[in-house]
């Protein structure tokens, strides 16, 4: 994160992992349905956190409709709301996604499964701005931003005019707001983009910045020999303004490719509570096993190879010591219910990491 400022504030970075299961069938057995991944970057010299959301998917396995568009809200609800933000002194929170339709995500071998319809391109965008609308009801200055590269205002709105919206939409970047994350150097060189643009892994933001930085100056060439990541310097990054970088975004292969994709940024404002809450936390390597697992060792092709890997991977939870229990989130009459409409929702699993950045 903030890979080419300078100088590169201190940063703590904790990686989380949630999984959701149900009881399947008649024998009742657990079965994974739905998880999220995402990474929480506290930034202290500014007050600020970002929740960048990975990667959200399901199995295609849960019995009813599909509880992960609660799930999800509930998460993002979680972190948003600053009665129970778990950012000690987090002031202004930024959730920053990029929407890519993929048949799977985390779950392997899952989009071969008959049961499973992944959302389409638009329908993908237009999911996600009608979820990260319900931001609107948090007890928290909202600001949302959202751009379909390729496309102007007038074609992203026609295009996701079915997404049903709680708050104003600016269609645009969101990095000309005062409270940006990363500390501002009081020279006009150290305001460049490694200042401005986060860097996430598995974003195309930072692949461009990458190949910027490989650049030189205003017209961002390759050099004739690839220099090696430990000798890119900042420096060239500081021409080109903020305004010409989502412009170029749009021509990005990732961007452009037929299908639509789309950047998403919600800015909350709101004096985060006080709190540390350890449960569920474990070491970075036992949740990269877990992911590994997830994403390449075990398969959710059928629904008895579906069973199977959730009982691998609740053996590895367990040996985590990961925090485990009932869920229930808030539907649009505040009445709380389980996740699934009480289909038999078993509860989910939360995995986190810390670790530091500097």
């Amino acid at each position: 994160m903030y890979r080419y400022a300078q100088p590169r504030p201190k940063i703590y970075v904790q990686d989380v992992l949630v999984l959701l299961c149900e009881r399947s069938g008649e024998e009742g057995k657990r079965v994974l349905v739905a998880g999220i991944e995402a990474n929480l970057y506290h930034i202290p010299a500014t007050s600020s956190a970002i929740l960048y959301v990975c990667k959200v998917d399901s199995t295609g396995q849960s019995r009813g409709r599909s509880a992960t568009k609660h799930m999800v809200e509930a998460f993002l609800r979680y972190y948003a709301d600053p009665k129970t933000r778990p950012v000690s002194g987090g002031r202004h929170l930024w959730i920053q996604l990029f929407a890519r339709a993929q048949g799977q995500y985390l779950f392997a071998e899952s989009q071969v499964w008959e049961g499973k319809r992944p959302l389409r391109d638009v329908q993908l965008c237009g999911w996600w701005k009608e979820v990260l609308s319900t931001m609107a009801r948090v007890d928290a200055r909202v600001k949302a931003y959202y751009m379909l590269p390729g496309y102007n205002q007038l074609e992203a709105a026609q295009m996701l005019q079915q997404a049903s919206s709680e708050m104003a939409w600016e269609y645009g970047h969101p990095y000309h707001v005062p409270e940006l994350p990363c500390p501002r150097d009081s020279s006009d060189e150290g305001n460049h983009l490694g200042h401005t643009i986060p860097y996430f892994e598995d974003d195309p933001k930072s692949r461009f910045l990458d190949e910027m930085a490989l650049g030189t100056g205003r017209e961002l060439r390759r050099p004739a020999r690839k220099r090696a990541r430990t000798e890119i310097t900042a420096q060239e990054t500081v021409h080109v303004t903020v305004d010409d970088f989502w412009e170029r975004m749009s021509f990005r292969q990732e961007c452009v490719t037929g299908a639509v994709t789309g950047f998403f940024t919600v800015v909350l404002v709101g004096e985060g509570e006080t709190v540390d809450r350890a449960e569920g936390h474990v070491t970075l390597a036992m949740l990269k096993r877990v992911r590994t697992a997830l994403t390449s060792g075990v398969s959710f092709a059928t629904a008895a190879r579906a069973v199977q890997a959730t009982e691998t991977i609740e053996r590895l939870c367990t040996e985590a010591g990961c925090l485990s229990g009932a869920v229930a989130v808030q539907n649009r009459n505040g009445s709380g219910r389980g996740t699934d409409g009480g289909r038999g929702c078993d509860g989910v699993t939360l995995l986190a990491a810390r670790r530091k950045k500097k």
